[in-house]
């Protein structure tokens, strides 16, 4: 192998997993700025800004360009707004790719938004590219959106499981329209929406039931079990998953066939209506009630 070809190797292996490098980088490992200009003009540099080059081939796709825009505005740079929004699978790719910095950026063909305001915690990695994380994107966003795409951007973020708690509440501190509009269905974990149903069958004094009982091979919330009832918690990013969502109707069905009666509860009914969920528990019950079976 020949010093050119010895070279061009160390390259490639230098590059990002999409074949892409800065000039930094090819500095750094020892070339002039005639070498790097000599391979752009042959074509095995291709020039996507100033700066930075895909190595011997070019790349239109979306993470392509967004990952090249983010390398031409620095380390202190990260894809955001609508260019993040499209990574986290929330918006489509917007035709110019959108970066933040901390620092004062303008490069062609890229929209840059500087910021003092970018934190560490507001820049992740995801499929190899600096990004702002889903609570930062959306903040970012969210003067661009309307009422109901702001929730829905939040919902679809939470159902892919992006959004987890601790960053739902640093959207709410980025974001106080978020933290108005979002109306959360789910429980922050199985644990707390546990606790909030005991409490609330203690308050509206209620017999309180078997929680996690095992019941003809199924473990289920709670269990009445001289009532035949059965009450489910239901959270969507729980009961979504396929094994749960399929098990939840075999469930049901044997419920069915053995003659007990299943109550779905949500939180959102548990924390936003449990005087009309109190009156439908109690009216249940007094209907099951073995003492008053014929």
């Amino acid at each position: 192998m020949c010093a050119k070809e010895r070279i061009d190797a160390q390259i490639a292996q230098l590059a990002t997993a999409r074949g892409l490098i800065t000039n930094e980088t090819l500095r750094a490992a020892g070339l002039s700025r005639r070498a790097i200009t000599d391979r752009a003009a042959a074509g095995r540099l291709v020039r996507v800004h100033h700066g930075v080059y895909f190595v011997g081939h070019t790349d239109t796709t979306p993470l392509a360009i967004a990952e090249a825009a983010v390398l031409a505005c620095g380390d202190r740079t990260a894809l955001s707004h609508d260019s993040a929004a499209a990574l986290w699978g929330l918006r489509k790719w917007p035709k110019v790719p959108e970066v933040s910095s901390a620092l004062h950026r303008r490069r062609p063909a890229i929209r840059t938004h500087r910021t003092t305001t970018l934190t560490r915690a507001d820049v992740t990695i995801r499929d190899g590219i600096r990004v702002t994380t889903v609570a930062r994107t959306a903040a970012d966003i969210a003067p661009r959106l309307t009422d109901i795409q702001l929730v829905r951007a939040i919902h679809e973020a939470r159902r892919n499981r992006d959004l987890p708690d601790a960053e739902l509440a640093r959207l709410c501190a980025l974001c106080p329209r978020a933290a108005r509009l979002y109306d959360s269905e789910e429980a922050p974990s199985r644990s707390v929406f546990q606790h909030e149903l005991k409490s609330f069958l203690i308050r509206w004094d209620f017999p309180i039931p078997e929680f996690e009982a095992s019941w003809h091979g199924f473990e289920v919330d709670a269990l009445y079990e001289r009532h035949q009832l059965i009450i489910e918690l239901d959270g969507y990013r729980d009961h979504s998953q396929p094994d749960r969502f399929e098990a939840d109707r075999l469930s049901d069905a044997l419920a069915i066939e053995l003659r007990f009666a299943t109550l779905r509860v949500t939180w959102k009914r548990l924390k936003r209506k449990p005087a009309a969920l109190a009156r439908q528990l109690r009216a249940i019950l007094a209907a099951r009630d073995p003492a008053k079976r014929i």
